[in-house]
């Protein structure tokens, strides 16, 4: 693959058969600095990459021709020549280590090819410590190339039942060979890539002059890969998402995803009945005015009595009349029987004028509060009114009060909503997240689609 992750296949034509019994060992001399070479893949190895030098050998003939001179490696190689790892249950080893980059972005990866005597070729791609398996495909995809952006439909390649959406073009380039490779690869060679993924799987189509080539390419962690080749040290911790990395969140949201949805369609129909039921009785509206210039005895209002039936709650209602002034009132609503005070508070405030921008205006003329847990009984209430203007000098205000009982109240069922929404909501957006960087990094970036989550392949 291209662009800011790698392919995930070799260049290589198709793999050879295997032989029919494990082969001899070919030795002989590098022509360019004379070390001792090994060839273990013997009647197919038509390439081999010193590994002292850095030359580029044709094995082909019985004469091993030099075909480049040493290359400087620059890249380090986690998986050296020679070691040994099961997959699919066969041991293979690896022959030859493959350098590349794309040529546009310039991101650069290697290939590991590997052998069994028995099996054949397969191959380990690598880049920021992402790993894939690759194994030549069985069949050839259908690929659809339309594309649309206005629905965000992508080319898809249809295998074996499953949809690979398309994730980027891009062409490779060889930076170095070393090793043993079954066709003729040297330094510069290019081949043009075309990647679909579907995760954990993406399927690889590399083109050359001389023919297309398909490829399956697994998604294998740093982990994965080091118990494979049973490894004593860990390797490199993996950079960024790949584009076959399977979604640690997506599975996790899929599972929560209809329990959430019925969980929040419950909390709605709950609170609907709720409201239906809640008997929202206007005990009293009252029109009153506070006057400062009154005693302090006079300011002081007294109201009711009033009778409450049933438990529930008592909401209390403000409107004042203010214009660049604030109102506050202290409100004691007081059982007959027992004497219990239940202490309330109702404010508004609201401010205007004009400025270099024009006319502006804050704050509200009405304000209310809610007290539950009020029972039955004969109540009244004992209210204590405040006013100033800007210049915190007391002012007369009129204002209206007015009681309600048994009030829908919406908070409790969206707080519980909320608490029960945390985790489903997070790992949604964790998903996402996901999804955006592996996208990022694709043909169809969030940044120039608009929505990246139009480009995911998920349902």
């Amino acid at each position: 693959m291209a662009g800011d992750l790698p392919p995930e296949s070799g260049a290589p034509p198709a793999s050879a058969p295997p032989p029919a019994s494990k082969p001899s060992v070919r030795v002989f001399q590098c022509p360019g600095c004379g070390a001792t070479l090994n060839i273990k893949a013997v009647g197919q190895t038509i390439t081999v990459g010193c590994g002292s030098c850095g030359a580029t050998l044709d094995t082909s003939r019985e004469d091993v021709q030099l075909v480049e001179k040493g290359q400087v490696l620059k890249r380090r190689i986690d998986l050296p020549i020679g070691t040994r790892g099961q997959f699919e249950g066969s041991v293979f080893e690896i022959l030859g280590v493959m350098g590349r980059h794309d040529e546009a972005s310039g991101y650069a990866w290697k290939e590991y090819l590997l052998f069994n005597p028995y099996q054949g070729f397969r191959w380990l791609s690598e880049a920021g410590g992402q790993w894939s398996y690759v194994s030549p495909l069985k069949g050839v995809p259908k690929v659809d190339d339309s594309i649309s952006f206005k629905t965000g439909m992508k080319p898809r390649a249809e295998l074996g039942g499953r949809t690979f959406v398309h994730f980027q073009n891009s062409v490779g380039i060889v930076d170095f060979v070393i090793g043993e490779f079954y066709w003729r690869v040297r330094k510069g060679d290019k081949s043009k890539l075309a990647d679909y993924v579907d995760p954990p799987d993406l399927l690889s189509c590399e083109t050359n002059e001389s023919e297309r080539i398909w490829t399956r390419c697994t998604y294998l962690t740093p982990e994965a890969v080091g118990a494979a080749f049973r490894l004593p040290n860990p390797l490199p911790y993996a950079i960024g998402v790949a584009p076959n990395q399977p979604n640690p969140y997506l599975e996790r949201w899929r599972g929560l995803r209809d329990t959430w949805f019925l969980f929040t369609i419950a909390i709605l129909v709950l609170f609907v009945l709720h409201k239906i039921r809640s008997p929202h009785q206007e005990l009293f509206e009252e029109s009153l005015h506070y006057e400062p210039t009154a005693t302090a005895a006079e300011k002081v209002v007294r109201l009711g009595p009033y009778e409450i039936t049933g438990n529930g709650n008592f909401e209390l209602d403000l409107h004042a009349d203010l214009n660049n002034s604030y109102f506050d009132a202290d409100v004691d609503l007081v059982n007959d029987s027992t004497g219990e005070a239940h202490d309330m508070q109702v404010g508004a405030e609201y401010w205007s004028g004009y400025d270099s921008d024009g006319s502006w205006s804050e704050g509200s003329t009405s304000g209310d509060d809610l007290e539950t847990g009020i029972g039955p009984g004969t109540y009244h209430l004992v209210i204590t009114p405040s006013a100033a203007n800007g210049a915190n000098t007391p002012t007369p205000v009129s204002y209206r009060l007015k009681g309600v009982r048994g009030v829908s109240v919406g908070s409790n069922f969206f707080l519980a909503w909320l608490i029960l929404s945390v985790y489903p909501l997070f790992t949604f957006f964790r998903s996402s997240a996901f999804e955006s960087e592996r996208w990022s990094n694709s043909d169809y970036a969030p940044s120039d689609s608009g929505d990246g989550d139009d480009w995911s392949s998920d349902d």
